[in-house]
């Protein structure tokens, strides 16, 4: 009867345990849902950039062509300078690139983009890992716009100076 006793005992807690599962707190859920959409959002930038970078050799080739044909020094050296930018900012891309970090538990699928799992941010706050995913999405978004105004400034270089295609 003593073991009937302790066994609907173990049998009640048992239930009672595994009945209270871990609540999470609204505001966490919150902060972890917009951490990974802003780490979603920053791959879809990446890819854009990645994108841009196809095209950029081409485009420095074709502006070192054209800088000595531009008789205007300070054209010459805004050239260099778009030259400049487009390098700066594929360095700063591979440097995005190899501080991407996950979000704890957001499912997405991987797209090509390396993730970095040596630095994990299991053991990070809600707010710290909401912190790391903004300021990623805002350094990539940075490059994606430094990017976008040295190629298109590149590019008027090019249209007015010289067409050359390069071998």
């Amino acid at each position: 009867m003593k073991t009937l006793k302790y066994l609907g005992l173990f049998l009640v807690l048992s239930l009672l345990i595994t009945g209270c599962k871990e609540s999470v707190d609204p505001e966490t859920e919150a902060k972890m849902k917009q951490a990974g959409e802003l780490h979603d959002a920053s791959l879809a930038s990446g890819r854009e950039v990645v994108a841009m970078l196809e095209t950029t050799d081409d485009l420095i080739a074709q502006v070192e062509v054209a800088v000595p044909t531009i008789e205007d020094e300070m054209m010459q050296q805004d050239a260099k300078a778009y030259i400049t930018g487009i390098t700066e900012a594929k360095a700063d891309y591979q440097l995005w690139k190899e501080t991407l970090v996950e979000v704890p538990g957001h499912e997405h699928q991987h797209t090509g983009e390396a993730h970095n799992h040596n630095h994990s941010m299991d053991e990070a706050t809600p707010d710290e890992i909401l912190a790391k995913q903004t300021e990623l999405s805002d350094y990539i978004n940075d490059i994606k716009n430094r990017l976008a105004k040295a190629t298109e400034m590149a590019q008027s270089v090019v249209d007015e100076y010289g067409t050359q295609e390069v071998q």
